[in-house]
């Protein structure tokens, strides 16, 4: 790998800029309420503890592809996590004092090639929808149990909502390694 190519993205900049796809050849997307609580306890304590620091949460793969003008990113690795974070912010658009802070996120920058239901859910997520097929559970669930237990896991750490949507979006960060071309 091309070490000059690596790239780290804060949260906002991984998921606005770029498009992922999830390819056909890796699992489903199957992370959990302990997965995905671990996830958000791990931001708010960085949150909350420094919030002056940079939060490393470690790196997605990708194999960069191009389909006619537009490129797009082929997800080797670290889709549960890209997938998390854009339940994530579904989420916080979803609470009204954060309508004008997620305005950039119009929509979801991560689609599943063959996995019609999982690539559905994804996308009504924004209309506050859920997609009832056996291919889409864990991805409606972890928005439920985010949604459930976001404010309160905050509230536990004393950190103010909008504080921990700022942190989360500039100071998490993600490292996107793409492979070389030729691999």
């Amino acid at each position: 790998m091309d070490k000059d190519n690596i790239q780290p993205l804060n949260i906002q900049e991984l998921l606005s800029q770029d498009e992922y796809r999830i390819p056909i050849y890796q699992r489903n997307y199957d992370w959990g309420e302990k997965e995905s609580l671990q996830l958000l306890e791990d931001i708010a304590d960085y949150a909350s503890m420094k919030k002056d620091k940079k939060y490393y949460i470690g790196s997605v793969v990708v194999f960069v592809r191009n389909k006619g003008l537009d490129e797009y990113y082929e997800t080797i690795d670290g889709q549960q996590r890209l997938t998390t974070l854009t339940i994530l912010m579904n989420v916080l658009c979803s609470i009204d004092e954060l309508k004008q802070r997620m305005s950039w996120f119009k929509r979801a920058h991560l689609s599943y090639d063959h996995r019609c239901e999982a690539d559905e859910a994804i996308r009504i997520l924004a209309e506050g929808r859920f997609l009832n097929h056996p291919a889409a559970e864990s991805i409606s669930e972890v928005y439920r149990i985010i949604q459930k237990n976001l404010l309160n896991i905050l509230e536990s750490k004393g950190i103010v909502l909008l504080d921990f949507v700022n942190y989360l979006l500039s100071n998490v960060i993600i490292m996107r390694i793409p492979v070389p071309r030729d691999t």
